[in-house]
C-alpha cells in the first residue's frame, strides 16, 4: 500500500510541476506583455509629441509652441545658434553646434528655438524623431534621445544646408500630454555649400524611372501599413562583367534593369535580359550562386513566391526557381536578404527575412562544384575589413573579374565582407590585384584557389 501511495504521490507531483511552470510562465508572460505595451505607448507618445513640436516650429506657430514646455523646464542651450566651423573641403563647410550655457526657463528655451527658425529665409523640411527611448517606466516621466533634421536655406546663403542634431530630452506627463521638462545637446552639425554639389542627370542618363504601387498594396488590408509605400531599394551591380555598375530598380508594376553603357548613360535591357514582368518586388540582390563568374539574381516578393534567375554570361537571365528548392514555392511577405558563405565551403548562402514570419536560411549545395577564390582584405593601420577596396581576379589576360569589398546589397539587405569570386572550370588564377581605399595598388601572383585568403595592405611583393 505504501508503495502504491508513493507512486501516486510522484505521479501527482509530476502533474503539478508542469501546471505550476505553465502558470508561472503565463503570469510572467502577461507581465512582460504589459511592460511591452507601456513601452510601446510611451514611445508612441514621445514620437507624436516631438513630431508636433517640429511642425509647430516650421510653421512658426507662436501660440502652440509654449504648450510643448513644462513650466518647470530647466535645461541647457542647444547650440542651435552657436555654430563653429571645423572643416571646409571641396566647397563644403561643416559646423559643430556648440552649447554655450544654461536655458533656465521655458522662455529661454523658446527664445533659442525661435531665433534658430528666424535665421532661415526658407525651411524645406523639419523633422524630429525618437532615436532612443532611455527611460519609459518611471514616475518621473519618459526620457530619450531625439534626432532632428532640418533642410533649409539660412539667411544670406545661396544654397540650402542640412542641420542634424541629437538632443537628450526628458518629458513630464501633465493632463495626459507630454511636455519637455529638460533638454540638452548631445551632438549636432550643419553641412552647407555655396554651390550645388549634385545635379539631377536622371533624364539624360536614361534612368528617369517613376516607381508605381503594387496594385495589391492599394486594395488588400495589410497588417503593416508601411509596406504600402512602394519598393524597397535600388541595387547597383556589374551583372555583365564589363567593369561598370548597372542598376536594378524594383517596382510595384514592372521592375527595370538598366545596363551601364560606360559613357554616363544607361540602356533599358529589362526585356532583352529576360526579366520583364517582375511586379510586387521588395528587393533584388545579385550574387554568383554557382561560381561561374557571373552574378545571378535573387528577387524577393510580397504576396508572391521569391524567384531565382541564373545569369548565362551573355547578358540574359533564366528563371530557375522551380529547381532551386522548396523555399521558392512558399508564399511569404519577404523583404531583404543577407548573402554570405555561412558554412565556409566556397559558395554563397542566403538568409531571407520575412515580415511577420520566420527567416529562411538557404544553404547552397551547387556553387562549390566550380572553382573559386575567397579574399578577406585587411588594412595596414587598422586590422579591419577594407570596405570599398576594389579587387581584380586575373583568371587569364582576357578574363578579368572585378569585384568590390562591400557589405551593402539593397534595402534591408547585406552581404559577406569577404570577396568570393567564382572562376568556373578554370583551375588557376594568374593574379589578384587590390586597389586599396587610399588609391594604392598591390598584386599577388598565382594565389591558391578553392580556399579563403587574407590579404593585408602592403604585404605583397607587387606593390605599386
Amino acid at each position: 500500500m505504501r508503495v502504491f501511495n508513493r507512486g501516486r504521490g510522484v505521479l501527482f507531483a509530476s502533474f503539478l510541476a508542469p501546471v505550476a511552470v505553465y502558470l508561472g510562465f503565463s503570469i510572467e508572460g502577461e507581465r512582460i506583455d504589459q511592460r511591452g505595451g507601456r513601452f510601446f505607448e510611451t514611445g508612441k507618445n514621445v514620437v507624436t509629441t516631438v513630431g508636433r513640436f517640429a511642425r509647430a516650429l516650421q510653421s512658426k506657430d507662436d501660440a502652440a509652441l509654449p504648450q510643448f514646455f513644462s513650466p518647470r523646464f530647466h535645461g541647457s542651450r542647444l547650440g542651435l545658434n552657436q555654430q563653429q566651423l571645423f572643416e571646409e573641403k571641396d566647397g563644403i563647410r561643416r559646423y559643430h553646434l556648440h552649447s554655450d550655457g544654461e536655458a533656465p526657463s521655458p522662455d529661454a528655451a523658446l527664445s533659442e528655438w525661435k531665433a534658430y527658425i528666424d535665421s532661415f529665409q526658407s525651411v524645406e523640411e523639419m523633422g524630429m524623431h525618437l532615436h532612443r527611448l532611455e527611460q519609459w517606466d518611471s514616475p518621473d516621466g519618459p526620457a530619450g534621445v531625439i534626432r532632428m533634421e532640418v533642410i533649409g536655406t539660412p539667411k544670406g546663403a545661396t544654397q540650402a544646408g542640412i542641420d542634424r542634431a541629437f538632443f537628450r530630452m526628458k518629458f513630464e506627463n501633465t493632463d495626459g500630454r507630454l511636455r519637455i521638462r529638460e533638454a540638452s545637446l548631445v551632438e549636432g552639425e550643419r553641412v552647407i555649400a555655396d554651390q550645388p554639389q549634385f545635379t539631377d542627370v536622371a533624364k539624360t542618363a536614361g534612368v528617369d524611372f517613376m516607381n508605381r504601387y503594387y496594385p495589391l498594396f492599394l486594395n488588400q488590408p495589410l497588417k503593416f501599413g508601411m509596406i504600402r509605400y512602394g519598393p524597397g531599394g535600388i541595387t547597383a551591380v556589374d551583372y555583365d562583367n564589363d567593369g561598370f555598375y548597372d542598376l536594378f530598380i524594383p517596382d510595384g508594376v514592372e521592375s527595370k534593369l538598366f545596363r551601364n553603357r560606360g559613357d554616363g548613360t544607361f540602356e533599358d535591357v529589362t526585356a532583352k535580359a529576360g526579366v520583364s514582368g517582375l511586379d510586387g518586388v521588395s528587393v533584388a540582390v545579385f550574387a554568383d550562386y554557382d561560381n561561374d563568374g557571373y552574378k545571378d539574381l535573387f528577387v524577393s516578393h510580397t504576396f508572391r513566391h521569391n524567384q531565382l534567375f541564373h545569369n548565362n554570361g551573355k547578358g540574359q537571365f533564366e528563371e530557375v526557381s522551380e529547381e532551386a528548392g522548396e523555399s521558392f514555392h512558399l508564399l511569404e511577405v519577404s523583404r531583404g536578404a543577407a548573402f554570405g558563405d555561412i558554412d565556409n565551403d566556397g559558395d554563397t548562402d542566403v538568409l531571407v527575412s520575412n515580415n511577420n514570419g520566420p527567416a529562411r536560411l538557404l544553404i547552397n549545395r551547387v556553387g562549390n562544384r566550380n572553382h573559386w577564390i575567397g579574399l578577406r582584405l585587411l588594412g595596414k593601420k587598422a586590422n579591419r575589413d577594407m570596405l570599398g577596396a576594389r579587387v581584380e581576379v586575373v583568371v587569364t589576360p582576357k578574363r578579368v573579374l572585378s569585384r568590390r569589398a562591400r557589405t551593402d546589397g539593397s534595402y534591408c539587405s547585406s552581404q559577406d565582407p569577404r570577396v568570393l569570386v567564382g572562376i568556373g572550370s578554370s583551375d588557376r588564377v594568374e593574379a589578384v590585384r587590390v586597389r586599396w581605399t587610399d588609391g594604392s595598388l598591390e598584386e599577388w601572383k598565382s594565389p591558391p584557389i578553392n580556399r579563403y585568403l587574407t590579404l593585408k595592405e602592403e604585404t605583397s611583393a607587387g606593390k605599386k
